[in-house]
């Protein structure tokens, strides 16, 4: 099949040189690379003149190639561009969706060929110079039809995810209340009188040199932030752990990250490899008067979290507060039949949810693959 350059089936147009004093609150939105990603909702607008090129409608394809690489469809008002992302004038014999998912494609090739250590970036001629089999207009209609409709699927099935996460937190809030007002009464105790606290270690208890290739298990913040177990880069021995024993986790304890990203919560699971924590994690065990499941959930609410970054001013990198400061918040407790109610729907929702990731993976690896075979091995 004959290969094209992007640059010999269309024109690439670099948005204006706005700056700041540019910005105002009237006239046509101001594109810019923020507005693409969906990281700012917020628009500057521009009333002065400018060339048409600039114009931007509804359904033109832009690709931003500085900072963040990607690609879009416009699907707003009338704007102007903004300079770093290039507006694309398709020449005849070009479907545009077509063209779309040919870009898609070819951005893990934009990402290698990027230069730059602190920004992404890919000069206009090394994009003109990626190429794609170009077939008849016709076929390229029907690939594209193909492509649509699989990508729909995709995308239906993350939606439906989040809104099955979106669920559990609707449910909590049913069952328990605004616990910031404790508008159902609850008893109130102190986070202290219902969990046992571990801080991690000092930093000089785990330097690099002491740890082995195989044995215990060392878990980080990572484990904390992405909610997995299964990834371990660092391990001590038999004697190191047998020092540490008092950092070692049990399924059922909570952790929860404690410098620069704080506050993020995992339940630790039944089937882990035994181990330790290190300094950036806090250790929570629950007494009897509390589930594990009640508990992250009310960590991970705007109350706690809003407590925990009060609590944490002041430091250029921000850490979480003594053990001591975080056992006196105080914390509204339910009966435990209600916690064991919530706990079992929960349960429930993330057996569903584990068929739900399983097949965003199928329609995922679906999509790669279509377009694997429509763009794949091709330079």
């Amino acid at each position: 099949m004959e290969k094209k350059r992007f640059g010999d089936i269309a024109d690439f147009v670099n948005g204006m040189p706005f700056r700041p004093k540019d910005w105002g609150t009237k006239g046509l939105p101001i594109i810019r690379i923020q507005n693409l990603t969906e990281t700012s909702g917020i628009f500057n607008y521009y009333e002065g003149e400018f060339d048409e090129r600039y114009l931007v409608r509804n359904d033109d394809i832009l690709i931003s190639w500085s900072a963040s690489l990607g690609v879009y469809r416009w699907d707003k008002q009338d704007a102007v561009l903004n300079q770093h992302i290039f507006k694309v004038n398709l020449k005849n014999g070009i479907n545009k969706t077509f063209f779309y998912y040919a870009v898609q494609s070819k951005l893990i090739e934009m990402e290698r060929q990027v230069h730059g250590s602190t920004m992404k970036h890919i000069t206009k001629g090394k994009f003109d110079d990626l190429k794609i089999p170009l077939p008849d207009l016709s076929t390229q209609k029907k690939i594209s039809s193909i492509l649509e409709q699989a990508d729909a699927a995709r995308q239906k099935r993350k939606q439906a995810n989040q809104l099955t996460g979106q669920f559990l937190q609707s449910a909590f809030l049913e069952m328990f209340g605004d616990l910031s007002t404790n508008e159902k009464g609850w008893q109130v105790t102190l986070l202290g009188e219902v969990c046992g606290f571990v801080r991690g270690p000092f930093g000089g208890s785990l330097k690099k040199e002491i740890f082995k290739e195989n044995g215990y298990a060392v878990y980080e913040q990572s484990h904390a932030i992405y909610n997995q177990f299964n990834e371990i880069r660092y391990f001590i021995d038999d004697d190191k752990f047998k020092e540490m024993k008092r950092f070692e986790l049990n399924a059922g304890d909570l952790i929860m990250s404690c410098s620069g990203t704080m506050g993020k919560v995992a339940i630790v699971p039944s089937n882990i490899k035994r181990g330790i924590i290190n300094q950036a994690l806090l250790k929570l065990t629950p007494s009897q008067k509390i589930l594990n499941v009640f508990l992250k959930f009310w960590m991970e609410s705007k109350n706690f979290q809003s407590d925990l970054k009060m609590y944490s001013q002041g430091a250029a990198i921000q850490n979480v507060v003594s053990v001591k400061v975080l056992k006196e918040i105080k914390l509204p407790l339910p009966p435990l039949p209600l916690q064991i109610k919530f706990a079992s729907l929960v349960e429930r929702v993330e057996k569903l949810q584990e068929k739900q990731r399983e097949s965003e993976r199928e329609l995922e690896n679906l999509f790669q693959s279509l377009m694997q075979r429509y763009f794949g091995n091709y330079t």
